[in-house]
């Protein structure tokens, strides 16, 4: 952690009367100044924990898991046989997949495919 700058500089003056220990001193803050600001700084939370867990505690992971075992639910659930969706996966799979990162895990192809054709809740119009 790094002095405030308001202490420093009267401090420099009440040190030494001599210009070139004054010029030193100067030149070792700035350095040291110099250094502070190069190294790594605290990141922020990049991701959430709730969202980190959601393999835990997320719909996809929970209820269409469990959709994928009764065909007639799956049907209801997304106006799609499950060989339907399959096959709407392989066509748009590669277009819709998401590289992970060292920082995250992306949202798999069938998941990302699943939240754009979930079914429309009552309060939105169908068209």
């Amino acid at each position: 952690m790094s002095p405030p700058k308001t202490y420093f500089l009267p401090l420099l003056f009440f040190c030494s009367t001599n210009l070139a220990e004054i010029t030193t001193i100067a030149a070792l803050y700035l350095l040291w100044e110099f250094e502070e600001s190069r190294k790594p700084k605290r990141r922020r939370v990049w991701v959430h924990d709730i969202l980190r867990r959601r393999s835990q505690l997320g719909e996809f992971h929970h209820l269409l898991q469990g959709l994928c075992l009764d065909d007639g639910r799956f049907q209801t659930y997304f106006q799609l046989t499950g060989a339907m969706f399959d096959d709407l996966l392989t066509r748009v799979g590669a277009r819709i997949y998401r590289q992970d990162t060292k920082y995250r895990r992306s949202i798999s192809a069938a998941e990302r495919l699943s939240s754009v054709s979930l079914p429309m809740t009552s309060g939105q119009a169908h068209r």
